[in-house]
């Protein structure tokens, strides 16, 4: 869903409506006020301040004796959107829109909540419907422009997100929507431009922040203190007034009791936050923890039942706004609140900085700082984050032993097959992460891989190729390098996972992204037994790969230097039987490592978390 439905994005039309008299009766009774319409304006008034609760209250009561009354259905269809109830909220907004059919601003609240049920087709049409009555209303340039971007049709979508920044400058969600588009094309660099101009527009806004915190990892040229920046800014702003303040938790700090600890996170779901945390719950020992899954994932799926039947307490929470999750959690009384989404989509980091957990840590999805001091801990390892290096960082980093992840290999894998170069087919080097990952430094790098080893060709898959201009981007990039067009493959999405990892088949090594690393793609590359080249570099999101390596004693496949990471690449491309060699022994590697022993690996987590834990106890506050 577009950002501009999270604040309701027809709130102009009715600050147009408070700000108009109610209208008068004709006749003897003009003296008379309306009640409903006085009603109706105080529901209004609610909702300005905030007060969504009793705003929808309000609006339920009004609707209860005037079913019609479009003002009402207005707010009660805008606050059901924010809760994640669109459906509901799809019923309310109809009823507006008969009693006001040109109200342009509805018609894009009404294509925004037809966005978040995926229903883009019919989105478009109530976006064209409020440019047609209002030409000028750049928030439904913004929504059109999101709707042709999950349509996939993305040059239409650029040219919509340039003219509602023509028509108003100063709309943050332009700025937004289009940086995340300018991430899904691969132009994560200008991605970060647009979100730096955003942010000088608009310093105190939060949204702006993480989202550059999210882009600002993906380009190459930039430093550790470059990319640490707009994380730190975030923290600094959602924190304003919490840090350093004196905690007051009902927690009893007893460092040796059964600990409650909370998982949060927007994923849990067919996601790959969701397999690695499948290991870890499984495995949690219920005589030491007690499990409080807080899923805040609007569309369960398999998956999502999978981790449910895993927690003591499963809280569906994608519907409660800040206040009410904060409320849920210190009711639930957690010792340990741990966050999986760090700035991705779906976080609750504003939440966080209110800290309604003792002890609080980030983990998992985000290989970067949270920029939040009230969260305590960031676990990590020492590949990924050395000890002698700089933290980087506004949590403490907690080392884990060994890796900082777990691997749970999926049941239904095929098994691994001989490499396609032993059968007389051109040497493949592949890549199946995302395009945004493929940075200008790594695509002159693959050309120079491509160059050290003649008539080999390079594999790219991920879902964003599907587009022909994502396509056209990553391909004319390489050949901006030298690489022929006839030695590039490119394949969109798989639609099954067993079919997705069957096609490793066809792969003879795998070239990890930098600066961002693969996590997932090479835990799936090697299980298939496949090979992974990794450039190590300058902070966690660049090292991933190193620890991963090390984990199933590939290290020396974990470069250096951009020259190292050409001289592996070449010399085990022209090493078949070293290649076949691990090809043939990779999985049985890794099943005996420390990435697959979810065992040993959940063993060492709660002994972390009950670390943490008397650390706290010792001075609860």
């Amino acid at each position: 869903m577009c950002s501009t439905l999270m604040r309701g994005p027809a709130t102009s039309s009715l600050d147009r409506w408070a700000a108009r008299p109610p209208p008068g009766r004709i006749g003897p009774m003009a003296h008379k006020p309306d009640r409903t319409l006085e009603q109706a304006r105080q529901v209004m008034d609610l909702y300005k301040a905030g007060r969504f609760d009793q705003a929808l209250i309000a609006a339920r009561r009004i609707l209860q004796k005037s079913p019609a009354q479009p003002h009402a259905n207005q707010v009660a269809g805008i606050i059901l959107a924010r809760r994640g109830q669109p459906e509901q909220a799809l019923f309310h907004l109809a009823r507006a829109l008969s009693a006001s059919p040109d109200d342009a601003a509805l018609h894009v609240t009404h294509g925004q909540v037809l966005l978040s049920l995926q229903r883009t087709l019919d989105a478009l049409t109530a976006f064209d419907h409020a440019i047609t009555l209002s030409p000028t209303l750049a928030s439904a340039f913004v929504g059109k422009a999101t709707a042709l971007q999950q349509h996939f049709r993305y040059e239409e979508a650029i040219d919509c997100f340039h003219a509602a920044l023509r028509l108003n400058p100063d709309a943050p969600d332009a700025y937004l929507n289009l940086a995340n588009l300018q991430l899904d094309l691969a132009r994560a660099d200008h991605a970060v431009d647009t979100l730096r101009q955003a942010s000088q527009r608009f310093p105190e806004n939060p949204i702006i922040w993480t989202t550059l915190s999210n882009a600002i990892n993906y380009p190459s040229g930039l430093t550790s203190a470059e990319t640490l920046a707009p994380h730190r800014r975030y923290g600094a702003i959602v924190e304003k007034g919490w840090r350093d303040r004196a905690f007051t938790f009902p927690n009893t700090p007893d460092p040796a009791r059964r600990l409650r600890i909370g998982y949060l996170s927007p994923d849990m779901r067919r996601h790959s936050v969701a397999y690695f945390l499948h290991s870890i719950l499984k495995a949690h020992d219920p005589a030491a923890v007690e499990v409080f899954c807080y899923s805040l994932t609007s569309h369960p799926d398999d998956m999502t039942d999978a981790l449910r039947s895993l927690t003591h307490e499963w809280r569906d929470c994608a519907a409660l706004d800040d206040a009410a999750l904060e409320q849920r959690i210190r009711r639930d009384r957690v010792d340990i609140l741990v966050e999986l989404a760090g700035h991705f989509a779906g976080h609750r980091l504003l939440m966080l900085a209110h800290r309604p957990a003792p002890v609080q840590i980030t983990y998992l999805g985000y290989a970067h700082t949270t920029g939040l001091r009230n969260i305590q801990y960031r676990l990590v390892d020492n590949f990924t984050d050395p000890p002698t290096a700089p933290a980087h960082a506004a949590e403490e980093l907690f080392r884990l032993p060994d890796c900082f992840i777990c691997y749970t290999p999926p049941d239904d894998a095929p098994q691994p097959a001989p490499p396609p170069g032993s059968t007389g087919a051109p040497f493949t080097f592949a890549s199946f992460n995302e395009a945004k990952k493929t940075s200008h430094e790594l695509v002159a790098l693959w050309a120079r891989v491509l160059a050290a080893v003649p008539h080999s060709r390079l594999l790219l898959k991920a879902a964003s190729f599907e587009n022909t201009f994502v396509r056209d981007e990553v391909t004319a990039r390489l050949a901006s390098h030298g690489l022929a067009p006839d030695r590039i493959e490119v394949v969109a999405r798989i639609p099954s996972r067993a079919e997705h990892l069957a096609f490793y088949s066809r792969v003879d090594l795998a070239l990890d992204t930098f600066p961002y690393h693969g996590t997932t793609t090479t835990c799936e590359a090697m299980w298939m037994g496949v090979p992974v080249i990794s450039l190590i570099g300058d902070r966690h999101a660049a090292r991933v790969g190193a620890s991963l390596l090390h984990a199933v004693g590939l290290e020396d496949l974990a470069a250096h230097s951009p020259d190292d990471y050409v001289r592996i690449a070449s010399e085990l491309a022209s090493d078949r039987p070293r290649l076949a060699a691990i090809r043939a022994s990779l999985r049985e590697r890794m099943r005996n490592s420390p990435l697959c022993d979810a065992s040993g690996f959940t063993h060492n987590l709660e002994a972390a978390y009950r670390q943490m834990w008397a650390r706290w106890c010792a001075n609860p506050r």
